[in-house]
């Protein structure tokens, strides 16, 4: 019976231990999964507006983005960001933005990169 009892206390444990596992991948932010980096100061490839009525943007990996975020007040912010995903991604841009350049989530679809 003894052997029994430790047995379930193993699978209970083990089960406990698989369950965080898969919590912790789960609540990975989407600024940690390899989508680039900040590119401030760099050449870009294009620039988008995000303007009032903007929910989603399409982007290619490789590409070199500067986004301008058009307030209502007419004072501009800005922030650029090279993307580095080979393949096919969404995220929330404000995930990526600075802290205070964008307060509402937009949708950033980014396309596999052309150069593979």
């Amino acid at each position: 019976m003894f052997k029994g009892k430790r047995s379930t206390t193993v699978a209970t444990l083990s089960a406990s231990v698989a369950f965080w596992l898969l919590a912790s991948c789960a609540s990975t932010s989407p600024a940690n999964l390899d989508l680039g980096t900040p590119a401030d100061g760099r050449s870009y490839d294009r620039k988008v507006l995000i303007g009032a009525n903007t929910k989603f943007v399409n982007v290619d990996g490789g590409e070199v983005i500067k986004f301008v975020v058009q307030e209502p007040d007419g004072a501009d912010k800005s922030f650029t960001w090279r993307f580095s995903k080979a393949r096919e991604a969404v995220v929330d841009l404000s995930a990526l933005a600075p802290n205070g350049v964008l307060s509402r989530p937009i949708k950033v679809v980014v396309g596999p990169d052309p150069r593979y």
